[in-house]
């Protein structure tokens, strides 16, 4: 009795899944036989193994079912953002073969003709022809000579319908994956390391009009004109050289995390999912005291008048992200673009190269390792470190001010 009872809990599972993946035929594939026509005498029980319904082999697996089913599986442990991006990178196989095909009716040749056609995409091509099949969005992009994806990204969207097709051999939905002996091989390319800026180079950055007079902060960032709008572009790079935070540490921040414990002006880092306000790892979690070069600056001031106006956001200017629901993805971009017209794109130079400045500028200054990564919110596997209270603020005040 008790096997029977374990048999039918696991029956029941395998139905509820495959009802889950849209699966609506009355006896699914990996049902256990023994309910088809009432449990048996005990004598007569079979191993599970030789039990198990194979299911009908005519049942369809439609793709734009499979899909959702797939992007939306509360057994996934994925973010919302995760699964928008599975089903952006889905929409492709989805466009050529139509919603209704029938996996089990899609051959290796028809992956392998996908795979030529992907090839040719042409970059942005869901927001550039946003209509018609991926064949005519292909000649589309050919017939006003678009550049077509990297290479690099036909095989990210082969691998996302790799992972689908994966999910539903592994449920018995399918026999086996027929486009994985066409994925592309992995290209052979290594990608610039990040290094921090030179001094020359620190100064062709803030000799920039965004810092020393430009037209506006948006498309005349970068035109010499009277203005110096102290706003993200302004004090982000900044707030980076003079304190090491990342980019989305400093976007998040809240006009009230410019605090001043103790007398001493500071920048709080923290955890606070209201805020949507995110940590890296724990030891991300710290008040950083301002350096004396920003205070001077104005930042403080600055800072200061934004509360008092009753601003929440610190920087309201940086929107959220839609697709990956972060403050950061969008000021990179805009960063890229700032470096680019300063000439300083090239060779491994990032936002997060401010970052490594910082540390070389703490370490040139003979500060310890621990203090360092308290003052940078790095890792501290050192279990001596997690032991007591940690550095007062004043004493991290001393040691930053003269670092940079």
């Amino acid at each position: 009795m008790a096997d029977l009872i374990h048999r039918a809990r696991a029956d029941v599972l395998r139905r509820s899944i495959a009802l889950m993946e849209n699966d609506t035929n009355e006896h699914p594939a990996g049902i256990d036989r023994v309910f088809l026509d009432g449990p048996p005498e005990p004598q007569d029980l079979q191993p599970v193994a030789t039990m198990l319904n194979p299911g009908s082999k005519h049942v369809a697996v439609p793709l734009g079912n499979a899909v959702e089913a797939y992007v939306n599986d509360p057994t996934r442990n994925a973010k919302d953002s995760t699964r928008r991006a599975n089903r952006d990178k889905l929409s492709p196989l989805v466009r050529h073969f139509g919603a209704d095909a029938d996996l089990k009716g899609i051959t290796s040749e028809d992956f392998e003709a996908w795979t030529r056609l992907l090839l040719r995409l042409p970059k942005n091509a869901g927001k550039r022809f946003p209509a018609g099949s991926l064949e005519e969005m292909v000649k589309a992009g050919e017939a006003v000579r678009a550049e077509p994806i990297a290479r690099s990204n036909a095989r990210g969207i082969q691998q996302s319908a790799s992972s689908l097709i994966d999910h539903l051999v592994k449920r018995e939905r399918l026999d086996r994956n027929r486009l994985k002996p066409h994925i592309l091989p992995k290209t052979k390319f290594t990608k610039p390391s990040r290094r921090p800026f030179t001094v020359a180079e620190l100064n062709t950055l803030f000799r920039q009009p965004v810092f020393t007079g430009c037209i506006d902060e948006e498309r005349g960032f970068s035109k010499t004109g009277p203005n110096v709008p102290k706003r993200s572009r302004y004090w982000l790079p900044l707030i980076a050289l003079f304190t090491g935070m990342r980019m989305g540490e400093i976007a998040q921040l809240w006009t009230d995390d410019v605090l001043e414990p103790d007398g001493v002006w500071a920048l709080r880092v923290q955890f606070n999912a209201d805020r949507d306000q995110e940590l890296k790892n724990p030891g991300s979690d710290r008040i950083i005291p301002i350096h004396k070069t920003l205070i001077d600056l104005g930042f403080v001031d600055w800072a200061s008048a934004a509360r008092q106006k009753n601003a929440s956001r610190l920087f309201p200017d940086i929107p959220k992200s839609k697709d990956k629901q972060d403050f950061s993805s969008i000021f990179s971009k805009r960063f890229s673009k700032f470096l680019e017209t300063a000439d300083l794109w090239r060779d491994g130079r990032t936002f997060h190269s401010l970052r490594h400045n910082f540390r070389d500028a703490v370490r040139d200054a003979d500060l310890s390792d621990s203090v360092a990564k308290v003052l940078g919110g790095w890792a501290d596997d050192d279990p001596h470190n997690q032991y007591g209270r940690g550095y007062k603020i004043e004493m991290l005040k001393a040691a930053i001010d003269p670092a940079p």
